[in-house]
Protein backbone atom coordinates (compact mmCIF):
# COMPACT_ATOMS: atom_id res chain seq x y z
CA UNK A 1 0.00 0.00 0.00
CA UNK A 2 1.84 3.68 -0.77
CA UNK A 3 1.20 6.60 1.77
CA UNK A 4 -1.69 7.95 0.09
CA UNK A 5 -3.89 4.91 -0.12
CA UNK A 6 -3.15 4.48 3.49
CA UNK A 7 -4.25 8.03 4.72
CA UNK A 8 -7.46 8.09 1.95
CA UNK A 9 -8.24 4.79 4.44
CA UNK A 10 -7.66 6.06 7.64
CA UNK A 11 -9.56 9.61 6.15
CA UNK A 12 -11.99 7.37 5.24
CA UNK A 13 -12.56 5.03 8.57
CA UNK A 14 -12.76 8.51 10.44
CA UNK A 15 -15.75 9.63 8.74
CA UNK A 16 -17.27 5.74 9.46
CA UNK A 17 -16.99 5.45 12.71
CA UNK A 18 -17.57 9.66 13.69
CA UNK A 19 -20.80 8.76 11.61
CA UNK A 20 -21.42 5.85 13.98
CA UNK A 21 -20.67 3.23 11.71
CA UNK A 22 -23.70 3.91 9.51
CA UNK A 23 -24.16 1.33 6.05
CA UNK A 24 -26.54 2.28 3.28
CA UNK A 25 -29.08 -0.61 2.58
CA UNK A 26 -28.12 -3.64 0.54
CA UNK A 27 -30.23 -1.87 -2.44
CA UNK A 28 -28.04 1.01 -2.46
CA UNK A 29 -24.93 -1.37 -1.72
CA UNK A 30 -26.01 -3.43 -5.02
CA UNK A 31 -26.11 -0.03 -6.94
CA UNK A 32 -22.70 0.96 -6.02
CA UNK A 33 -21.07 -2.20 -6.66
CA UNK A 34 -22.74 -2.51 -9.80
CA UNK A 35 -21.21 0.86 -11.12
CA UNK A 36 -17.79 0.04 -10.05
CA UNK A 37 -17.68 -3.09 -11.63
CA UNK A 38 -18.00 -1.37 -15.16
CA UNK A 39 -15.39 1.34 -14.50
CA UNK A 40 -11.94 1.52 -15.69
CA UNK A 41 -10.66 2.49 -12.75
CA UNK A 42 -11.27 -1.03 -10.88
CA UNK A 43 -8.53 -3.09 -9.96
CA UNK A 44 -9.59 -6.57 -8.47
CA UNK A 45 -11.56 -4.86 -5.50
CA UNK A 46 -9.70 -1.93 -5.58
CA UNK A 47 -10.47 1.67 -6.48
CA UNK A 48 -7.17 2.83 -8.69
CA UNK A 49 -8.70 6.55 -8.65
CA UNK A 50 -8.66 7.11 -4.01
CA UNK A 51 -6.86 3.30 -3.72
CA UNK A 52 -9.82 2.12 -0.80
CA UNK A 53 -11.11 -1.58 -0.92
CA UNK A 54 -14.54 -1.08 -2.86
CA UNK A 55 -16.81 -3.69 -0.96
CA UNK A 56 -16.01 -1.61 1.97
CA UNK A 57 -16.22 1.86 0.34
CA UNK A 58 -19.52 0.68 -1.43
CA UNK A 59 -21.19 -0.37 2.03
CA UNK A 60 -20.25 2.93 4.10
CA UNK A 61 -22.78 5.61 3.95
CA UNK A 62 -19.78 8.15 4.30
CA UNK A 63 -18.23 7.54 1.29
CA UNK A 64 -18.58 8.71 -1.99
CA UNK A 65 -17.38 7.68 -5.47
CA UNK A 66 -14.10 9.76 -6.10
CA UNK A 67 -15.28 10.73 -9.80
CA UNK A 68 -18.58 11.23 -9.11
CA UNK A 69 -20.23 8.09 -10.54
CA UNK A 70 -22.61 7.31 -7.31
Amino acid sequence: MEVKEILSFLQSTTRYVKSGMKNVDEQEYNYRMTICSTCNHRKNHKCTRCGCNLPLKCKWKTENCPISKW
